[in-house]
């Protein structure tokens, strides 16, 4: 099969009867990709002379494939310690959410619950749904660096991912020391977000999280508000006021405060009131 001139194959997957190859210009040198490079994915239905016109990606990294639940993801990124999550729509590949976590490699990808769990140059994290049904965001169980180079095996909840030289075991069990991202709101007008209402169960003794956010492509995180069983005793709700102004885009991130899995705020749900200011 014919590739693209000067692209090098990084990932395989296969997709609706089609052979789906993801490939990349960018040539790695000591462990930092070039500052210019590109991405073509191909699909190639096994009987054609060649693949149909390629999707391309204007972004440096290539990372893993995989196919959740019918659906087509793709990892890419600007760099090693950065990335994203793409989701192929039938015409492109859209942007899910900022993993910032760097880019996990072919086969550094499993399934886990009702998503998939990889790992990266960052930690071990999970894109999924803490209750199923209820929408998915990215969850990160640890910060543990790795330059992880394939999943081994999963026994039950337990992973076991290897590297060059070691073997990590992640625990998925236990949510300790780690946050989660939601998928990025693009709002069509420059919007105020006006309430943030929090939902979980019953909060226990040492339940202790910070809601925050990103706006308009920006990585630095602003707070919006803490949820403790210190100050908010066993509620099950907290709704925080503070207008947040001028979004074009929005990511909204729960970070867990706690040392130990025991007693998480159990975030539920997560719902916004917005009004978009009227010019006159």
């Amino acid at each position: 099969l014919d590739l693209p001139k000067d692209y090098r194959i990084k990932s395989l997957a296969w997709y609706k009867g089609n052979l789906v190859i993801a490939a990349s210009t960018a040539r790695i040198t000591t462990g930092s990709p070039t500052s210019v490079g590109q991405i073509a994915v191909v699909f190639w239905n096994g009987t054609d002379p060649s693949y149909k016109e390629p999707v391309i990606i204007n972004d440096v990294v290539c990372g893993a494939l995989y196919v959740d639940n019918g659906e087509l993801y793709l990892f890419t990124g600007a760099g090693t310690s950065s990335g994203s999550l793409r989701r192929f729509n039938g015409i492109d590949f859209e942007f899910v959410v900022d993993t910032a976590s760097g880019v996990p490699q072919h086969n550094s990808v499993a399934s886990f619950r009702d998503g998939f769990i990889f790992a990266s140059s960052s930690g071990t994290f999970v894109y999924a749904s803490v209750i199923p049904g209820k929408g998915k965001g990215l969850w990160q169980l640890d910060n543990t660096a790795t330059t992880c180079i394939g999943l081994l095996y999963p026994v039950n909840e337990t992973y076991h991912f290897g590297g060059a030289s070691f073997i990590k075991t992640v625990d998925t069990t236990k949510f300790s020391n780690s946050s989660c991202v939601l998928p990025r709101i693009d709002f069509p007008h420059k919007t105020t977000i006006d309430k943030v209402s929090v939902y979980f169960p019953a909060l226990a003794t040492g339940a202790d999280a910070t809601i925050r956010y990103l706006k308009n492509l920006s990585s630095s995180y602003t707070t919006v508000g803490t949820i403790t069983f210190a100050s908010d005793g066993a509620a099950t709700e907290k709704i925080f006021t503070d207008k947040i102004l001028d979004v074009n885009y929005l990511s909204l991130s729960v970070l867990w405060n706690t040392s130990t899995a025991a007693n998480q705020v159990q975030v539920a749900r997560i719902e916004i009131d917005y009004s978009t200011p009227i010019k006159m």
